[in-house]
């Protein structure tokens, strides 16, 4: 898989990487990327979520380098491959250190957008890098704090031992004005990983709804795409059904808890979305008459966005 595909791009092109870490009370992700917006203008950047805190850093562009072709990305004190990643990240607000080391992935066996991969002109592209993966590691947050004319350090440290990893990334001009997603791989008793996006897609002077879907599940990995007739329903303001010939999957956002991340318009990160880093969602798969799983986990990521008009 292709690792990075903005080198020639010089405006109105976003790319960045997602990548969450969980254990059973605690989820830290980074968005790292880069972002090029109307004028040409260039950087760099890290959002890092700690639970439901948020901190923004931004780089130069020069500052960033991705490799075309292998998981290996470096942004000022930030180093990612299949490994892991180490963290060492500074501004006059927050210092974020520390390191993850990651297992071997679980990878999807083609691109989850399928034939949409090699079609011109699309908005925005998703890739899944690693639906689930194990996770250790240790990470040190220190807030700089004044109190009566004292600049002091609030410092807190975060253990995960044996957590559950999963990455992903997009990349191109904007996210979409509407879409709808959730990822979990992070389940009591069972051995379950699962990612659902449905958006409105533009192409060219149409659009089209666009879903996507994997699901890992004792050893059996189920897809649902557009690509091969599926298709998404919205039951209510949040129930949600996946559904391809004999398959379907019913989704239920049961509780919310956001956090506020910027997300690409025209190349630069400017669009204010909400996304719930660990709340609960129930799953629910059939395949025909016969119930594969029910599971509800509090652990899961849900994010739906409907674009303002200006």
């Amino acid at each position: 898989m292709k690792n990075y595909y903005g080198q020639n791009k010089e405006k109105k092109y976003f790319e960045g990487w997602y990548l969450k870490h969980q254990n059973s009370k605690d989820t830290i992700a980074f968005i790292i990327g880069v972002q090029k917006d109307l004028n040409g203008q260039k950087s760099s950047f890290v959002q890092a979520i700690i639970n439901n805190e948020v901190y923004h850093y931004i780089f130069s562009y020069d500052d960033f380098f991705a490799d075309d072709n292998t998981f290996y990305i470096k942004l000022d004190g930030l180093i990612i491959n299949e490994k892991g990643i180490k963290i060492d990240l500074k501004n006059e607000k927050s210092i974020i250190s520390g390191f993850f080391e990651y297992d071997e992935f679980t990878l999807l066996k083609y691109d989850i957008m399928g034939p949409f991969t090699i079609l011109p002109f699309m908005e925005c592209r998703h890739q899944i890098v690693s639906m689930n993966h194990t996770i250790n590691g240790k990470i040190n947050v220190k807030l700089r704090k004044s109190y009566d004319g004292q600049i002091i350090y609030e410092e807190k440290e975060y253990i995960f031992k044996d957590g559950k990893g999963y990455i992903e990334k997009d990349m191109g001009k904007s996210f979409p004005e509407y879409y709808m997603w959730t990822q979990c791989n992070n389940f009591a008793a069972s051995d379950l990983a699962i990612m659902v996006a449905n958006a409105k897609i533009p192409y060219l002077k149409m659009s089209f709804s666009g879903t996507i879907c994997s699901i890992y599940y004792n050893n059996n990995h189920y897809r649902l795409a557009t690509y091969f007739g599926g298709s998404c329903k919205k039951l209510s303001s949040n129930k949600y059904l996946i559904k391809q010939n004999k398959y379907r999957l019913y989704i239920e956002h049961l509780s919310e808890d956001a956090v506020l991340l910027y997300a690409p318009d025209n190349g630069e990160m400017s669009r204010i979305v909400y996304e719930s880093l660990a709340c609960d969602v129930n799953y629910k798969f059939y395949i025909g008459k016969d119930l594969i799983f029910d599971v509800i986990s509090n652990r899961a990521s849900f994010e739906i966005s409907q674009k303002q008009s200006n």
